[in-house]
């Protein structure tokens, strides 16, 4: 996994909100981009923030980093990967086991989404997210 070089805080108004298709508030972001971290936070944590300064440094791995966030907030961080795929290598297509999502996967992922998400009831928003993510390649599915 790539390596922290640079770590911005942001303090967002958006943070102290549940956002749409979610079953709790996200009052702490770490998002670990291209060697670049931001940090997004709310109201809940701006006491904590100082102390995650501190903790956190440039090159840390996301397991260190999840580390400090644990010792600090004394809760264990959720973490997701998000993959893009430019193109699936030759050994992929001949193996079946990946491909690209598609439209007719949408009932699929809403069956997936509701698994995984059992306290959301709006769910209107979905079709448009997984459009997003399946045309800007973010997504596959295991056959």
């Amino acid at each position: 996994m790539a390596q922290a070089r640079g770590i911005k805080f942001v303090y967002s108004d958006i943070r102290n909100f549940r956002q749409a298709g979610y079953s709790f508030k996200h009052y702490l972001i770490c998002s670990v981009q291209e060697n670049n971290v931001i940090i997004s936070y709310g109201e809940k944590v701006v006491k904590e923030i100082d102390k995650l300064r501190e903790g956190l440094k440039d090159g840390m791995s996301a397991d260190e980093m999840a580390k400090i966030i644990y010792e600090i907030h004394r809760k264990e961080p959720c973490r997701r990967i998000n993959f893009v795929f430019s193109e699936l290598s030759n050994a992929n297509r001949s193996s079946n086991l990946v491909r690209p999502l598609i439209k007719a996967d949408y009932s699929a992922y809403l069956e997936f989404f509701k698994k995984c998400n059992p306290e959301c009831e709006d769910t209107v928003w979905t079709e448009e997210y997984f459009l997003k993510i399946m045309t800007k390649n973010f997504g596959t599915e295991f056959l």
